[in-house]
């Protein structure tokens, strides 16, 4: 992988997780909350797969 397609993919998902972990901080409901805590989880497995790449 280039380091130019590395760091689009990077920038993508710091952006991403940072968005999903605005929302998980911005509702109460826990079962919402749970996503947006799985959805982070995805996030952060994808990161460090394109680390390991």
């Amino acid at each position: 992988m280039s380091p130019e397609h590395y760091a689009v993919l990077d920038g993508a998902l710091s952006e991403y997780r940072a968005l999903v972990l605005g929302h998980c901080d911005a509702f109460a409901d826990t079962n919402e909350v749970a996503y947006f805590e799985r959805t982070i989880g995805i996030v952060d497995e994808l990161r460090a797969a394109l680390e390991e790449s």
